[in-house]
């Protein structure tokens, strides 16, 4: 087969080698007559006497070669790719093409667009901050909707309400674009990503959707279910963040009233161990008597200094003065000795009893206001929860088709016929880049 071809071959390309030598000898021959006949012309207006032409030389041309001869004769292989072309590409794009037509089941496309909304006044509206990076905390919460759109979570929910696989197979003989047989939960999604198309707006935390189903009913359910189950999620989150506001709110509350009743119950015993109500009424009244008692010391030694001027030293009004005077200093003392000084160390003085209360008395203050301040928080968490700060957004609601939109016909029969065509053709060259190789 092999040497047949070569001969083939070698003899066809001497043959193409002579009809080119023979076309070439009749152009020389060609312009050999033609210099031949000016010459002879130009001979005769010289010459006025006619003299007879000579005859033009005859130049041999080889004889070309017939045309049933230079013919390609069909061979095995001419067959053999023909054969292949009606086969592998003729028959699928037909058999293609009438599956589109005749089997491929409408399929109906629901329209939807939302976003998630947050009202919170607390959230930052700086325009500054706005310019330098536009996405916001809506965006963030669209990306987490936009996640838990194509979760399996949301394929249970959904396929619990409204029976799914009932649904996506409800055309009997369409075996390429239903759910089959597979009734797997992993199947189920897969086969979710397909029909269930999302388009997301980062910028603007915009999410469009798209369901397809085979009944306009059906698609148009199916997109109601998702936003309901949607507005579900985004109010489980609102409330979440609700509930972590409030509850950091009311532990600062609890933590507050906590340090509120220690410093009390400190201040409580304070006054029961030491008897006292009020330590600085305490210290105001000592003073008052310390300062009485040296008036009283100051008089008693006037009047002694009075009496020493009228008497004599043996008077025994003398030595009654000293001891009253005596008498009054020994009470000082005791009263200084009560109120502190710096020889005594004793804890129950009244300068250690007035520092302990005043220092008693700042932190009872500060544990006030810090418990004012977090009952003023607790309430504000409060006020703020009462109220929905994120909410789902629906601008378009879930359309009703009237016109199937998939699957588009003409579009993927040229297209898949031009793909297996493509693929044929790539197959032939190849395969005489090789034979030529050999």
């Amino acid at each position: 087969m092999t040497q047949s071809g070569a001969d083939d071959k070698s003899l066809l390309a001497s043959r193409n080698r002579a009809v080119v030598e023979a076309r070439r000898a009749e152009r020389k021959a060609a312009r050999l007559a033609e210099q031949l006949r000016s010459r002879d012309e130009r001979l005769t207006a010289r010459k006025k006497p006619k003299q007879p032409k000579q005859p033009l030389p005859v130049i041999e041309v080889p004889r070309l070669p017939e045309t049933e001869e230079l013919r390609a004769r069909p061979r095995m292989r001419h067959w053999v790719i023909l054969v292949s072309f009606v086969f592998l590409v003729l028959l699928p794009c037909a058999l293609w093409n009438w599956y589109l037509q005749t089997r491929a089941a409408d399929e109906y496309v629901s329209h939807a667009s939302f976003t998630v909304r947050n009202n919170d006044p607390l959230a930052s509206t700086d325009l500054l901050s706005q310019l330098v990076s536009p996405t916001t905390a809506e965006a963030s919460d669209s990306t987490i909707l936009y996640s838990y759109i194509l979760s399996q979570e949301m394929v249970e929910k959904v396929s619990r309400e409204l029976d799914l696989r009932k649904m996506w197979n409800r055309p009997e003989g369409d075996w390429l674009y239903t759910l089959g047989d597979d009734t797997s939960v992993e199947a189920l999604q897969s086969y979710w990503h397909s029909m269930v198309n999302l388009t997301y707006e980062q910028n603007q935390g915009i999410i469009g959707l798209d369901v397809r189903a085979f009944t306009p009913q059906d698609a148009r359910a199916i997109a109601l279910s998702i936003l309901h189950y949607s507005d579900l999620l985004v109010n489980r989150l609102s409330e979440a963040a609700q509930e972590d506001a409030v509850r950091y709110a009311r532990n600062d509350l609890n933590d507050a009233r906590e340090r509120l009743d220690a410093l009390r119950e400190r201040i409580r015993k304070f006054r029961i161990d030491n008897r006292l109500i009020a330590p600085e009424i305490e210290a105001t009244q000592q003073f008052a008597l310390l300062t009485t008692l040296q008036q009283m010391q100051t008089n008693e030694i006037l009047n002694r200094a009075q009496l020493l001027d009228t008497t004599r030293q043996n008077d025994p009004r003398l030595a009654t003065a000293d001891r009253r005077i005596a008498a009054i200093g020994e009470q000082i003392a005791k009263e200084r000795t009560r109120l502190g000084s710096a020889e005594t160390t004793d804890d129950r003085d009244l300068a250690a009893l007035l520092y302990r209360w005043e220092e008693l008395r700042t932190d009872l203050e500060f544990s006030g206001k810090a418990y004012l301040n977090a009952q003023a928080s607790y309430l504000l968490a409060r006020s703020e929860a009462r109220r929905q700060t994120r909410y789902l957004a629906t601008h378009i609601q879930p359309t009703m088709p009237e016109t199937p939109t998939y699957p588009q016909r003409v579009i993927l029969g040229l297209l898949v016929s031009f793909l297996i065509l493509v693929g044929w053709l790539v197959s032939v060259f190849v395969y005489y880049n090789v034979r030529d190789r050999r």
